[in-house]
């Protein structure tokens, strides 16, 4: 049996309208220890990409401040 779909409603819509009819808040678990993600190739990759770029164009402080 299909079911109707209503075409005022998108799915992201529904999705939404879903998650705010739910009592609980969507809780994970770490099911990786912090240790093993930081030596994780991909993040050490990822800094010492971002390291580079600083080092390449650098830019005023003043902007990471907030007041």
């Amino acid at each position: 049996m299909k079911r109707k779909f209503d075409k005022s409603e998108n799915m992201s819509t529904k999705f939404s309208n879903f998650l705010d009819k739910r009592d609980k808040p969507v809780v994970g678990r770490l099911t990786v220890s912090e240790e093993a993600v930081r030596n994780s190739p991909y993040i050490i990759k990822k800094i010492e990409q971002a390291k580079r770029r600083l080092a390449e164009h650098p830019f005023p402080i003043e902007l990471l401040k907030t007041t």
